[in-house]
């Protein structure tokens, strides 16, 4: 019997490109990720760091082992869609210095450290 992960991974090697695991983003987000990855692992991960970044987690890994950023400085204005996989980062900023927004529909965030919203004054999350 296949699990999930397996037939995700089946179903994408078709070309079906049904259940296919994605880790999309558009705008300022840093690092850059391309269309296609289904996994990041990197230090930080800044979603609209000076200005608008969009982030979109389907059901990709994705690990960030220090900063997870969403509206990192004041003109930054980041937004994370989570609908499936696993997000699993140091500290989670929603809403740093700038406005940060996260929706979780599926899937997990999971924070070893920290998870603020609206951190600092004058920001929104």
């Amino acid at each position: 019997m296949l699990n999930k992960w397996a037939l995700s991974l089946l179903l994408c090697a078709s070309g079906s490109g049904l259940l296919c695991a994605s880790i999309t983003a558009s705008g300022n987000v840093s690092p850059s990720i391309t269309g296609g990855t289904t996994s990041v692992n990197t230090s930080n991960v800044l979603v609209g760091d000076t200005r608008a970044g969009a982030l979109t987690v389907s059901d990709g890994a994705l690990t960030a082992s220090n900063i997870l950023s969403l509206g990192n400085n004041s003109a930054g204005v980041g937004t994370m869609t989570i609908s499936g996989g696993a997000v699993r980062a140091g500290n989670v900023h929603v809403g740093h210095y700038g406005s940060g927004s996260m929706l979780i529909s599926g899937g997990a965030m999971t924070p070893s450290m920290h998870f603020n919203i609206g951190n600092m004054t004058g920001s929104r999350g």
